[in-house]
């Protein structure tokens, strides 16, 4: 991101409300790289922090917590949430943040080309793959009776 006058992990409220969900082995691998070879780029170059754990279920999922700016998070959640669309053109421009993301660091310009995160659970494919304690900075989403 743009230079600021203070290291995104010294900001307190970046820790504040952590993203969390979870995702199939398969898109960890498409969006993290084999072994999560892309993991330690995608957090550089976001100015995010991202702790992945394998559970043990039936389909292998990935449970993924993800802390920094809010802008930031938002950007990340986006971009899984449109590479795991059905829908070509978010697909599509789910594959093109994540080719930004692996490249370069985000810009203040970068966060803002992308709309903000809209919560739709009419995407079942993706309300499928959310299990658990959803929040974006300021609010929560407890999906499916999944409670922590």
């Amino acid at each position: 991101m743009a230079t600021t006058e203070k290291t995104w992990w010294t900001v307190p409220e970046n820790f504040k409300a952590p993203l969390v969900f979870y995702m199939e082995e398969d898109q960890e691998e498409r969006i993290f790289g084999l072994s999560d070879a892309d993991l330690h780029l995608i957090e550089v170059n976001s100015c995010t922090l991202i702790q992945l754990e394998g559970w043990f279920t039936a389909t292998g999922q990935t449970r993924v917590t993800l802390v920094g700016p809010p802008k930031a998070r938002r950007w990340l959640m986006q971009m899984v949430r449109n590479v795991e669309s059905q829908d070509y053109h978010r697909q599509a421009q789910g594959l093109q943040m994540l080719r930004l993301v692996r490249s370069q660091p985000l810009t203040e310009e970068d966060l803002g080309v992308f709309p903000d995160l809209q919560m739709d659970f009419g995407d079942i494919a993706l309300a499928a793959r959310i299990c658990g304690n959803l929040s974006l900075g300021g609010f929560s989403l407890l999906p499916f009776g999944w409670f922590f």
